[in-house]
């Protein structure tokens, strides 16, 4: 008679991106609007923003009455220490998330990055089996008024995914193509 025998360790693996981005969610609630992947100028999705937010959230309910309403939050997901090291090579992509919050964070699986490897002006959230843990609070900055570009990309978004609907870059959703 065979016995199979069933390991109880954990396989422990990379999260991806996507499950930091769920994690994310969760930890920003109900009371922000959420945004993944967006574009500086707000329309990344359609194929034609020079740069890109991993993450973006707006408070919509003021949570801390010691701090000014709303909070913006940029957050950079590093799966890997090389992901990390190259985002530090990107000043310009930095730039455009500082502008665009009031607290720019970097987000990785816990332990791999280390306190003293961030700049000045980021926080650190740690994911850890699904949860996100704010090990270093970000300091607040007055971020940039946004345009109206940014704003329409923001509102197109929400709206797009709100009816759960998607345009291919390029494409129109008033104009049929013509043959």
């Amino acid at each position: 008679m065979n016995k199979r025998t069933i390991s109880t360790s954990r396989i422990h693996s990379t999260p991806t991106a996507q499950a930091i981005c769920d994690a994310l969610d969760r930890y920003f609630g109900a009371y922000s609007c959420l945004f993944s992947e967006l574009g500086v100028d707000g329309i990344w999705s359609l194929g034609q923003s020079p740069s890109r937010m991993d993450y973006w959230a707006i408070d919509v309910y003021h949570r801390e009455p010691t701090e000014p309403f709303p909070q913006m939050y940029a957050v950079e997901i590093k799966v890997t220490r090389n992901d990390f090291r190259a985002e530090l090579g990107k000043p310009e992509k930095q730039h455009w998330a500082l502008m665009r919050s009031s607290r720019f964070y970097f987000c990785a699986p816990k332990g791999l990055i280390k306190q003293n490897e961030l700049p000045p002006y980021a926080g650190l959230l740690e994911y850890d089996h699904g949860v996100i843990y704010e090990r270093i609070k970000a300091p607040m900055r007055e971020p940039k008024p946004p345009s109206w570009k940014f704003v329409a990309g923001l509102l197109w978004l929400a709206s797009a995914r709100s009816r759960r609907y998607s345009i291919k870059a390029g494409e129109s959703r008033n104009r049929p193509k013509s043959d």
